[in-house]
């Protein structure tokens, strides 16, 4: 997110963005934060379910793909706090639309996100880390690029940079 503001003072050009990776605070602290909001003592459960949750695309369909969410409703809401609300707040620092001052018409930036976390977005497209980093070619060999030059490291399923 630090990225896109040095870019974009800049630039006003900037036509894509990349976020890699997601804030994930650990589900201990997630927890210590979660009994301070909601006001309790008691320890507060952290175990997590694989569920399935809908994604909307951009074609106007919807997908279904499977994501560990909390079991306790006050976890739930605290990951999406701190944790989810850090994605969304980076990729929408790209300024998804905005005013092109020249044309003076509405411009759609281009977002990539490289993480497993499920946010609200439209997408375009779906693809598997192992897919990304198996078959890099034409745009995906300039992704596969920026992630060896920003030294990212792959944790279990997600892509974090060192």
């Amino acid at each position: 997110s630090i990225t896109y503001r040095r870019i974009y003072s800049f630039s006003n050009n900037l036509k894509q963005g990349i976020v890699i990776g997601r804030r994930m605070i650990p589900s201990d602290a997630l927890a210590f934060k979660a009994q301070i909001i909601f006001n309790t003592e008691k320890l507060i459960d952290q175990s997590k379910t694989l569920r399935n949750t809908t994604i909307r695309m951009k074609n106007g369909t919807h997908k279904t793909i499977k994501e560990w969410v909390f079991d306790d409703e006050r976890m739930k809401l605290t990951d999406e706090h701190f944790n989810k609300g850090e994605t969304y707040q980076a990729a929408h620092r790209l300024r998804l639309i905005h005013p092109n001052m020249e044309t003076g018409s509405w411009e759609h930036k281009r977002l990539i996100l490289l993480s497993d976390e499920v946010i609200d977005v439209t997408v375009s497209k779906l693809i598997k880390y192992k897919d990304l980093l198996l078959n890099p070619d034409g745009k995906r060999a300039k992704i596969v690029a920026l992630i060896k030059k920003l030294r990212a490291i792959k944790v279990k399923d997600n892509i974090f940079v060192s």
